[in-house]
């Protein structure tokens, strides 16, 4: 079975909330990385995997993220510090970027 992910990253300052849904993790990770967007993605450089939820189907996934991006700030915050209160990055790409 193919999962399918919200995810939220943040810049190194932790100042910045980037919320999504993919079906690859990974592959959305690297796109951040390397920074080949626009130049907003530019400037905000939200590289850091810090929160994610799994779905069996893209859409709904895409259904949370729309909750989500409704949240308040703080709102946003306490779900992801109920998960992972030392905002560490949760998803790194060795050199091959694969997920370690």
């Amino acid at each position: 079975m193919q999962f399918c992910y919200l995810y939220i990253f943040t810049n190194v300052a932790r100042t910045y909330l980037y919320i999504g849904a993919t079906d690859d993790l990974t592959q959305k990770l690297e796109e951040h990385k390397l920074i080949a967007c626009s130049s907003f993605s530019k400037e905000i450089h939200a590289t850091h995997l810090i929160y994610f939820e799994t779905f069996s189907k893209l859409s709904l996934a895409e259904s949370r993220v729309a909750e989500i991006k409704k949240w308040k700030e703080s709102q946003k915050w306490r779900l992801i510090m109920r998960a992972n209160p030392c905002l560490s990055e949760l998803l790194w790409l060795d050199s091959e970027t694969t997920a370690a």
